[in-house]
């Protein structure tokens, strides 16, 4: 069954998180987890698991600065 849980707070100085997991065939997991800080000068950040065949896993770990200067 997929779990979604999400917090948004309005606030501009907070953090807007999203995570979801998916679990896949087979007990194969899928994992997203966002972090996105609306804050002028936060860094908006993006982790990615996602295991493609038993014992496969595929790792993605992405990092954006979104710095407003």
């Amino acid at each position: 069954m997929p779990t979604v849980v999400g917090i948004a707070p309005e606030a501009s100085e907070r953090a807007a998180t999203v995570v979801g997991i998916p679990p896949e065939a087979s007990g194969g997991v899928a994992t997203a987890v966002g972090i996105a800080p609306e804050a002028s000068g936060g860094i908006a950040t993006a982790v990615g698991i996602a295991p493609e065949a038993s014992g496969g896993t595929a790792t993605a770990v992405g990092i954006v600065s979104e710095a407003f200067r």
